[in-house]
């Protein structure tokens, strides 16, 4: 599983996966939406991860013996599609019980076993974005005046209403 970091393309990413796939290792390649990754909204994010889950359990119960799992995270944005990742394989047995269905929670747990077998790599420093740190960095690359207020309001706007941050808190 190779996931992408904040703002990075399918084809930038690629470079990677084919270290994997030029070993003859299957690979699933997962980057999380910009906007949701800068405000961590993991409902977004989740999606994202149950997708890799179900792929990556398809191909685990294609094999004819167990395989190990290996997970790649890029930077920032990927160290956060992991952390949900890891956050749900713990949460596993408490899935099948849940809302969620039975399938998903047993994918889960089979992608949580072959990652016991496997191993993770982090590739570059992950640091959490918070809001304000947001705001200064449109505010330092956006030099039009009026551009960059629209976009750092838009952003504060955006975190408000996914709930990244109380207007209490502004």
């Amino acid at each position: 599983i190779v996931f992408g970091w904040m703002g990075s393309k399918p084809r930038q990413v690629q470079k990677y996966t084919s270290i994997y796939s030029e070993r003859q290792c299957a690979c699933v390649m997962a980057i999380g939406d910009v906007a949701a990754t800068m405000v961590l909204h993991k409902r977004t994010l989740y999606k994202v991860v149950n997708q890799v889950v179900k792929e990556v359990a398809a191909l685990l119960r294609e094999a004819p013996t167990p395989i190990p799992v290996i997970t790649h995270a890029l930077s920032a944005g990927g160290v956060f599609l992991q952390e949900l990742l890891e956050r749900a394989m713990l949460n596993t047995t408490r899935m099948i019980g849940a809302k969620r269905p039975k399938v998903l929670a047993e994918d889960y747990q089979l992608v949580r076993d072959a990652l016991a077998r496997g191993g993770q790599v982090f590739d570059s420093c992950p640091a959490y974005l918070h809001v304000r740190s947001g705001v200064v960095g449109i505010g330092s690359g956006v030099s039009n005046r009026p551009l960059r207020l629209l976009l750092q309001g838009s952003f504060l706007a955006y975190s408000v209403a996914n709930g990244a941050v109380s207007i209490l808190q502004l």
